[in-house]
């Protein structure tokens, strides 16, 4: 009986040796280190005008456009009178298009919209303006019997009718002025077709969007980058030197090879150009540019 006893006594001490007393410690933790995460660095988009302000400006260089022509002929027809010999048959031509013509400058200023900018629609509104005071003026002038009159009242009225066209104008800043002064009016401007058979304007100098690549021209060189080119840039793409040039808002890209070959293409904001092989070719386009920069974007396929 005590045997027995002293069996359970030590399978007790066992149990409790085993289940009691503090925990075993954990394993001290292992220190591990997480790379930091790679950032690609993301262009900033360029600025683009609104479709609204896109639209005025095609309708007001549609306008102005009209306008200039007419006072083109207005100032030569007001030279021409002054010769004898043709003033007559120069005064009759003249006045056979008037009121017509000014009546089309006045429609087509008429409709122009609202550009969602205030110093457009100043300026849309001084056009109108301008044309509307003359108009009537033309017609009273001309009226329907305008050529049965003698030569020297041909002469005159020539003159005066020749005088109130080339009066039109706005009141305040020109178009080209808002151009130089508003990035977005002078984005819109180069948008626009209407816009393209008036006076070449130069991109005011605006700040640009940051360039993937800032001016690390290196990373051309495989033909995948974004880069800032300010005035002028030779570098290597796909293993061809290219030189992009920046003057008065004018980008161009060129290559010359050892033989003589080579191109040249123009870069814009509207569109993008390609160079090389089927299989191998390098486009570039502008997400960026004013009088003497331009953020440059190269892809290649």
């Amino acid at each position: 009986m005590r045997a027995h006893r002293v069996v359970g006594v030590a399978l007790v001490l066992v149990l409790s040796g085993c289940s009691g007393g503090e925990s075993a410690a954990p394993p001290p933790a292992v220190a591990t280190s997480t790379p930091a995460p790679t950032v690609t660095p993301t262009p900033t988009a360029a600025p683009t005008p609104s479709p609204q302000l896109v639209a005025w400006t095609g309708a007001i260089c549609g306008g102005i456009s009209k306008l200039a022509s007419e006072q083109s002929q207005a100032r030569q027809t007001a030279q021409l009178v002054k010769e004898p010999r043709v003033a007559s048959l120069v005064a009759q031509t003249y006045l056979m298009a008037q009121p017509a013509g000014i009546r089309l400058i006045a429609y087509d200023f008429a409709g122009v919209g609202s550009a969602g900018n205030a110093a457009a629609d100043r300026l849309a509104a001084q056009y109108k303006a301008a044309v509307s005071k003359v108009t009537p003026k033309v017609v009273a002038l001309v009226g329907d019997s305008g050529l049965q009159r003698g030569e020297s009242d041909l002469v005159r009225l020539t003159r005066q009718v020749a005088a109130l066209i080339l009066s039109v104008k706005p009141a305040g800043p020109d178009l080209p002025a808002l151009v130089k002064s508003d990035p977005m009016i002078a984005l819109a401007y180069r948008q626009s077709a209407a816009c393209k058979g008036l006076t070449p304007i130069a991109p005011p100098t605006t700040p640009l969007p940051a360039a993937a690549d800032g001016q690390n021209y290196q990373a051309c060189a495989d033909g995948n980058c974004e880069v800032l080119v300010k005035k002028s840039a030779k570098f290597a793409v796909k293993g061809k030197l290219l030189t992009i040039t920046v003057v008065d808002g004018a980008v161009s890209v060129s290559n010359r090879e050892a033989d003589g070959g080579g191109f040249t293409t123009g870069l814009s904001l509207d569109g993008s150009s390609s160079w090389g092989t089927a299989g191998a070719l390098t486009s570039g386009k502008l997400t960026g540019l004013n009088a003497s920069a331009a953020v440059v974007q190269l892809t290649s396929k």
